[in-house]
């Protein structure tokens, strides 16, 4: 059975991100899991930084946590490490918001492999087909596959983090028809439920040092001062980031996504339909069981859920019969920082962040 230890550091700010990221993988067993692997073998990082449309709000997974842990992989003595990343329907809107440039514009660093320009196997499961990268297969057979998510509210699925992040290594940038809609035969839980079971990272990393509760499609809307994210429509969301400043990590995707779930202020830890779908096929649990260092299961005082209002109107919204046109004229309205809508150089650092 997978070791289901969650490991957490709290407390954890610009300045000590770099030092807290450094001592998580130490109490936590990473270095020994590295250990098991030949030094040729493919080490993959799975991040989350597509699509994302402002340099300055951390929708993505922090940069320099991902340049960390890769030199930390390469210092170790690993010769073939890359950070992935798929394609969505952004990039039919904005053809250069790739995951090479947007790495490169949020400053990403090493290697980069755009998984939908990758070779695929596909595979027939669960009523469905779907399409998964090579990439990922061989990392997961012969390698590593880490899994470095960030933690946030999700409007149409609640929350989103490890197994959602993995979700995003489908190579396919239609997923929204595919998935959303069921064109593939598959929903969205189950085909999350499916590249977890054929691609399952052998470690997880979570940054939720700044958390994105409330409507997390404010961060689209229009362009956004500092430390405001309001959509112009909610007067609610009008607030800045909730400082949930936490990295956690572990073995156990699902057992992350349920702790993560209870902090964030759901009383049920399978609150997300994909949390629930992916629990009930391998197993479920109660997360309350496991053993946490670091942290407690007590809520964050100041997490706002997604408003009911805003999760019906992205149910309604994901079920509309659209294609891929009127979806990328639909993101067209998204603000997207010039940087990221096109290929350009990298953004000015944001104020605090370490070098």
């Amino acid at each position: 059975m997978m070791p289901r230890t969650i490991y957490a550091i709290e407390g954890v700010t610009q300045k000590t991100k770099r030092a807290a990221l450094l001592a998580l993988l130490e109490t936590s067993g990473f270095y020994k899991i590295l250990e098991r692997k030949d030094l040729e073998a493919p080490i993959v990082i799975k991040g989350n930084f597509t699509p994302t449309s402002q340099v300055k709000y951390h929708y993505y997974t922090d940069p320099t946590l991902i340049n960390v842990l890769v030199s930390e992989i390469a210092r170790v003595g690993y010769k073939n490490v890359a950070v992935v990343e798929s394609e969505t329907h952004f990039s039919d809107a904005y053809p250069k918001s790739s995951p090479e440039n947007t790495a490169k514009v949020i400053g990403i660093k090493g290697k980069v492999i755009n998984l939908s320009h990758a070779p695929t196997t596909r595979f027939q499961r669960e009523g469905g087909k779907i399409r998964l990268s090579n990439v990922m297969i061989e990392a997961q057979e012969k390698g590593l596959i880490v899994n470095f998510c960030k933690a946030k509210n999700h409007e149409v699925f609640v929350m989103t983090a490890c197994l959602k992040n993995i979700y995003g290594s489908i190579p396919a940038k239609n997923k929204f028809t595919l998935f959303h809609q069921k064109r593939s035969g598959m929903d969205v839980p189950m085909a999350t439920h499916v590249v977890n079971t054929i691609t399952p990272p052998h470690f997880h990393i979570v940054d939720f040092i700044e958390g994105i509760d409330g409507d997390e499609r404010a961060l689209f809307f229009k362009p956004l001062k500092a430390g405001n994210r309001g959509t112009g429509i909610d007067p609610d969301l009008d607030k800045t980031y909730y400082p949930a400043r936490m990295i956690l990590c572990g073995q156990d995707g699902l057992a992350l996504d349920k702790f993560i779930t209870l902090k964030m202020g759901h009383v049920d830890q399978d609150e997300s339909p994909i949390t629930k779908y992916h629990a009930e096929q391998v197993g479920n649990f109660d997360v309350r069981r496991t053993r946490v260092v670091g942290s407690t299961f007590d809520p964050l005082p100041g997490w706002k859920k997604v408003s009911w209002h805003w999760l019906i109107h992205g149910i309604i919204e994901h079920q509309l019969p659209v294609n891929e046109a009127t979806i990328a004229a639909g993101i067209r309205r998204y603000h997207f920082d010039p940087e990221l809508a096109n290929e350009g150089k990298p953004a000015t650092r944001r104020s605090g962040e370490n070098k």
